[in-house]
């Protein structure tokens, strides 16, 4: 017999969407914010939580999917039937920005990936100078202003985290409720 959801009021793949693109929009925050030094922290827990629902929409959309006679997600092909390990297979096959959000979820859950590792992704922080305390500057200001980037390289190609994230977001918008699409334009 299943257990009831014990969520804080989270209790259909729609709502989890929705907490989504929150997460989203926090890591934008942080990506746009003028203290880069401050933001840096907040960004990449935003990116990991990010990451996280997106992966986890798996788990949840399938399960949603196997109740008896639920037609909440109306004609969807994320219905499929199959196994909840055949579903996530079908799903980083058809989502390339979903089998980058599950590695890096699986290596910040599990401190490292071992189930469905895969060499050709690699997580990038790329730091760049942006200026250097010179004489005549301000006294305070930091010995060396950096900007950052959170990247992610995938078989050679680089993508920013926000990108495949928002990517990501409209993959499963598209199959349970397009209507939240217009989200990523707020």
């Amino acid at each position: 017999m299943a257990k009831s959801l014990q969520t804080f009021q989270l209790d259909s793949p729609v709502h989890l969407l929705v907490k989504f693109h929150w997460n989203i929009k926090q890591l934008r925050s942080h990506l746009t914010h003028e203290d880069k030094a401050a933001a840096f922290y907040p960004a990449v827990y935003a990116a990991f939580d990010a990451c996280i629902t997106a992966w986890q929409l798996t788990d949840w959309v399938w399960k949603f999917s196997q109740q008896d006679g639920d037609v909440r997600l109306g004609d969807s092909e994320l219905l499929t039937g199959r196994p909840l390990s055949e579903y996530q297979m079908w799903i980083r096959e058809h989502s390339s920005d979903l089998r980058i959000c599950q590695h890096i979820a699986n290596s910040n859950k599990h401190f490292g990936v071992g189930k469905h590792y895969n060499a050709n992704i690699k997580v990038v922080v790329d730091w760049q100078v942006e200026s250097v305390f010179a004489a005549g500057m301000a006294v305070g200001r930091p010995l060396v202003d950096r900007s950052w980037r959170l990247l992610v390289n995938d078989s050679g190609y680089t993508h920013d985290i926000l990108v495949i994230l928002e990517r990501a977001f409209r993959f499963w918008a598209k199959q349970i409720q397009p209507s939240l699409l217009s989200l990523l334009d707020e």
